[in-house]
């Protein structure tokens, strides 16, 4: 998409207030790389993706996911091979991991789909 139609729609505006919404430092910042979708297939996609999370917000207050505070330095932990996580970032990771799990069961109707 050319710079010059992304400044006239103030893009990075909006993707800097969309950033803003993400629950986890990571997921901030992938918010914040957004560029426009132009494979019309992958904008469809994205449009479900939105339209389910509309739908999941009209039926409930947020998204109920508990990240551990320190989320990133789990994740980098456990790319240690042989590495052991201490048992309260290992409680904190299995809480978020279920309240993850919760939000599939509550958009999929409690049925888990392999």
């Amino acid at each position: 998409m050319h710079a010059g139609a992304l400044r006239a729609l103030e893009f990075d505006r909006i993707a800097a207030v969309v950033a803003g919404l993400g629950v986890t430092s990571t997921s901030q910042e992938r918010l914040a790389e957004l560029q426009p979708m132009t494979d019309a297939t992958a904008v469809a996609r994205a449009q479900r993706a939105t339209t389910e999370g509309t739908r999941f917000l009209a039926d409930h207050r947020g998204f109920p996911l508990r990240p551990p505070s320190d989320l990133d330095t789990i994740i980098s932990a456990l790319a240690v091979e042989g590495r052991a996580l201490e048992p309260l970032r290992l409680f904190g990771l299995a809480d978020y991991l279920e309240s993850i799990e919760g939000i599939g069961d509550q958009t999929s109707g409690g049925r888990h789909e392999n």
